[in-house]
């Protein structure tokens, strides 16, 4: 499974060639990608799983409105940046992105009321103050 997962990873880096997508509308092509990349990503889990011997049924109702739930607000999230990437430079809005590891810290301490180690927070500031660094 793993070589098919390069394969393919190689394959698509190899063969896109965006003079040809010039005249894509962007939400439209964000959308027929991120179509792609979700069902590829299905039939890779669901090869594993079948190997491991889980079945599809065994998810619970919450489970599977969560995951649908975090699959919409992926979906969001790369419509957002790429937006973002379209109308400001690069070098600020990629920066920008990574401080989302923050907020989801930040969200895992209120919601699940996960506690970081002292490593962890320092690791975390530093992280945060170079991010702000680049954005200077």
């Amino acid at each position: 499974m793993d070589t098919l997962c390069l394969r393919i990873g190689v394959f698509c880096g190899n063969h896109r060639d965006t003079r040809k997508m010039r005249n894509t509308p962007q939400r439209f092509g964000h959308g027929y990608r991120g179509a792609h990349g979700y069902s590829a990503a299905f039939f890779v889990a669901y090869g594993f799983n079948k190997r491991s011997g889980g079945k599809i049924t065994s998810l619970g109702g919450k489970t599977r409105v969560f995951l649908i739930l975090s699959g919409l607000a992926t979906g969001a999230s790369w419509l957002c940046y790429y937006t973002a990437l379209r109308d400001g430079p690069a070098a600020a809005v990629a920066p920008i992105d990574k401080l989302s590891i923050a907020v989801s810290v930040v969200f895992s301490y209120v919601v699940f009321g996960e506690k970081l180690s002292a490593k962890a927070f320092f690791g975390l500031l530093i992280f945060i103050l170079g991010t702000m660094l680049m954005l200077l």
